[in-house]
Order: C-alpha cells, then sequence, then structure tokens
C-alpha cells in the first residue's frame, strides 16, 4: 500500500490560531473518553512559521508564492526580500497570479510573458499609486481655485497644465 498524507496549506500571513487536531475542535469534559476518539492531526503548512532556511528546501515556484505571503505585512521586509533575492526576477506568471489574490495585491501581470519581474512589478505599483496621488492633489487644487471664483477656466489651466475640458469634468464631480 502507498501511504497519503494530506498537508494543509494555509495561506495567510498570520500565526495559524486554528484548531490542529479532531480533539482541539471537540469540547470533551471527560478526559478519560479521549483515548477512545481518533485525534486526526493535520499536517500544516504555514507561512509564518516557517524559517527563511527552512523555505530554501522549497525549489519550486512555491517558495515565492510562501515567502511573499509571509512578509506581505511587512513592507521594508518584502522590499528588501524582493530586491535582493534573484528568484523574484522571474516568478512564474501562475505564481505571481496566487500572490496578487491571496495578498490582494494590485501589481499588473502582463499574460504573454511566462514569467513575471516580481521587484519591477511592485515598482511599477508603486509608480502608479504616486501618479494617482499626484493626479488627486491636481484635482484637489484646481476645485479650490475653483471654489475662490477669481479665475476663468484658461487661467487655471494655464496654472495647472490641465485641459479646460478636464477642469470642467472636476467641477461637474464636486
Amino acid at each position: 500500500m502507498i501511504p497519503v498524507i494530506t498537508l494543509v496549506l494555509y495561506f495567510g500571513p498570520d500565526k495559524w490560531d486554528g484548531p490542529l487536531g479532531i480533539h482541539d475542535m471537540m469540547d470533551i469534559r471527560e478526559s478519560a473518553l479521549l483515548p477512545y476518539i481518533p485525534d486526526y492531526r493535520i499536517n500544516l503548512i504555514s507561512p509564518h512559521s516557517i524559517t527563511d532556511t527552512e523555505m530554501e528546501h522549497f525549489h519550486s515556484s512555491l517558495r515565492e508564492v510562501l515567502l511573499f505571503i509571509k512578509y506581505s505585512k511587512d513592507k521594508e521586509r518584502l522590499q528588501k526580500l524582493i530586491s535582493t533575492d534573484p528568484r523574484f526576477l522571474s516568478v512564474e506568471q501562475k505564481a505571481s497570479q496566487v500572490i496578487k489574490v491571496i495578498t490582494g495585491s494590485e501589481f499588473k501581470i502582463n499574460e504573454k510573458k511566462e514569467a513575471i519581474n516580481m521587484c519591477k512589478a511592485l515598482e511599477d505599483l508603486k509608480e502608479e499609486g504616486r501618479k494617482e496621488g499626484r493626479e488627486s492633489a491636481e484635482r484637489e487644487f484646481v476645485r479650490k481655485l475653483l471654489a475662490k471664483k477669481q479665475f476663468t477656466y484658461e487661467e487655471i489651466s494655464d496654472m495647472t497644465d490641465i485641459s479646460v475640458e478636464e477642469i470642467q469634468k472636476i467641477e461637474r464631480h464636486k
């Protein structure tokens, strides 16, 4: 017979706080009963509890997925990991999709490429955020200028390099 080992793969960055066996799930007041109830234990793989040294034993893209999840709440450590670990320069597309879905990251994945450079993907995401922040600040500045009612659309356009049409859209969506 071939043994079957069931693994439970927890995709959360936090420490597993669930039960690890049947006995942990039951509220048994009579401890004398426990020897008669099989305690099926789960074999848990949790990113939080795997050391970086132990992660080196993973030779598939599961390693990158687990590491990204493990450090997804620590942005500095994640950035350092991705920028120093050469395996993050080329992460399989499917692994990148798992990372994106599990962690809620919003980096872009080029469907035509087999592998994703995670460092570049995160840099692109940061730049997009900075750009959105600048655009948001510009719109807010235009709203303030419009509220003063001292400037024409053309004057505001000259001050901000935003088209008159865009200024009118901003005004309509106050």
